[in-house]
């Protein structure tokens, strides 16, 4: 097979809004590939809380691209009302092709302490906030039902990750193994199995091992299949250290573990 070709850049670095603003992000995607072929994701990352978020899931977002030539450039926004600081923190687009995850730059969303909105335009912006949340939440529910109606004679997508432990304390220059347990209806060979390493105040979460024909390691003869992904790795700094997560691809469906702190 060869190489999905994808970049994800943003817009922005930073944007920095007063409480009860919004915010639109924008996301930029140049694929060789259609877009009906793409599923693009947000994600919010805040330290020091667990896994980045799934915020939310573009869908038949064709309508937003360029055609016309050999390369495909599509732009995609996401607006959000930033009411406190549980809604701050980086956040990351990313593109998810049948196991391959391509992540943007990031933008850093922060409040700004000198400006304030009026209380007024606040109370009315709250409302509006959770309008649009339950417009988002109900087009998700709709397109997932319609997934689910499409892809009724398939096998359900139906995972769960979970990792050995919640963190790990080594010496400098010692191996740490890190084990990921994946329960799957799928059989192992339909997904992709991945490392993220996540740092802050560093960038997006690295990509920095992805396990190929790992399906030897799993349990066969149940309806479910249980496979365990080991990860080794050598910390030799503070650079090795920070949260590693393991997470299952497939398809444009990313699912994470709980992730394990890594520390000196």
């Amino acid at each position: 097979d060869e190489d999905v070709k994808v970049s994800v850049s943003q817009s922005g670095v930073s944007d920095s809004v007063p409480a009860g603003a919004s915010v639109t992000l924008q996301c930029s995607v140049l694929s060789e590939s259609r877009a009906a072929e793409l599923q693009v994701l947000w994600f919010r990352a805040a330290p020091p809380q667990s896994h980045p978020q799934i915020i939310y899931t573009h869908h038949n977002s064709g309508h937003q691209c360029e055609s016309g030539s050999p390369t495909h450039t599509c732009v995609y926004n996401f607006s959000k009302n930033i009411l406190s600081l549980s809604d701050t923190g980086t956040y990351y687009c990313a593109v998810a092709v049948c196991g391959k995850i391509i992540f943007g730059n990031g933008t850093r969303v922060q409040l700004d302490t000198e400006k304030s909105l009026d209380p007024v335009v606040i109370c009315l912006a709250a409302p509006l906030g959770v309008c649009v949340l339950v417009i988002i939440v109900q087009t998700l529910f709709i397109c997932q039902r319609r997934n689910t109606k499409q892809s009724h004679d398939k096998h359900p997508l139906d995972i769960s990750v979970s990792q050995s432990s919640v963190s790990d304390s080594v010496p400098a220059g010692a191996s740490v193994t890190l084990q990921c347990s994946v329960l799957s209806e799928s059989r192992a060979a339909e997904l992709q199995v991945l490392w993220f390493r996540a740092a802050p105040p560093q960038s997006h979460p690295q990509i920095i091992y992805t396990h190929h024909n790992s399906s030897h390691q799993c349990e066969s003869g149940s309806p479910t299949h249980t496979c365990v992904y080991n990860f080794s790795k050598n910390i030799l700094s503070l650079s090795d250290t920070g949260t590693y997560y393991c997470a299952v691809a497939a398809c444009g469906k990313i699912i994470f573990g709980n992730g394990t702190r890594v520390q000196l």
